[in-house]
């Protein structure tokens, strides 16, 4: 679940990589955003990009 610094909101994960990952939501962030993610114990990530309801991200740290 993406968690932006003033709210919470619902996503789906629909592929994972070690570096970023693939999600469908909703409510789409801005490019450059930057959230926290509770999945696979990743801290933080950026959105990369947008496009269709889904969004790119980019982990600070790649999954081990």
């Amino acid at each position: 679940m993406p968690r932006g610094l003033s709210k919470t909101f619902k996503a789906v994960l629909v592929d994972i990589s070690a570096t970023g990952a693939r999600v469908r939501s909703d409510e789409l962030p801005s490019v450059g955003d930057e959230f926290y993610l509770s999945v696979c114990r990743v801290k933080t990530f950026t959105v990369r990009w947008l496009s269709k309801g889904e969004y790119g991200v980019h982990f600070y740290e790649p999954l081990l």
